[in-house]
């Protein structure tokens, strides 16, 4: 179950990233390309796809416009590739709706897999201009 704490992180996130990506579609991978380079190192590529299809799952749940997205457990670098491929196809009004549901089931799973604190430790090493406000 996400919590209002990790929706409102990832709306700060999205806004971030958005403010560097050339348009909303390009936020929600980016979000997830950063989280995923620093867990790479605790839970390996393969643990990181495995959360990611997990996430995804969820995420379907919450919006429907992700029902396409299918990923394979090929590698880190083709799960962002089937994220940044979907989002393409997504309709401008559902953009942001997909990107919170999928980042935030991401931070929630992982969360619940390392714990809120290293959770919160490595995101703010991800976005350390970011300031946050509570733990995910």
């Amino acid at each position: 179950m996400t919590t209002q704490t990790q929706l409102d992180l990832v709306t700060t996130l999205l806004k971030h990233e958005r403010a560097d990506a050339s348009d909303d579609r390009a936020a929600a991978p980016r979000v997830l390309d950063k989280m995923c380079a620093q867990l790479v190192p605790i839970i390996g590529d393969a643990g990181i796809v495995a959360v990611f299809v997990r996430s995804a799952v969820t995420a379907k749940a919450q919006c429907t416009a992700l029902h396409g997205l299918v990923v394979t457990i090929d590698s880190v670098d083709a799960v962002g590739a089937k994220v940044r491929d979907h989002f393409a196809t997504v309709k401008d009004t559902e953009v942001a709706e997909c990107a919170v549901a999928l980042c935030a089931a991401f931070v929630s799973l992982m969360s619940r897999l390392i714990g809120s604190s290293l959770t919160t430790q490595l995101i703010q090493r991800a976005w350390p201009e970011v300031e946050l406000k509570e733990s995910p």
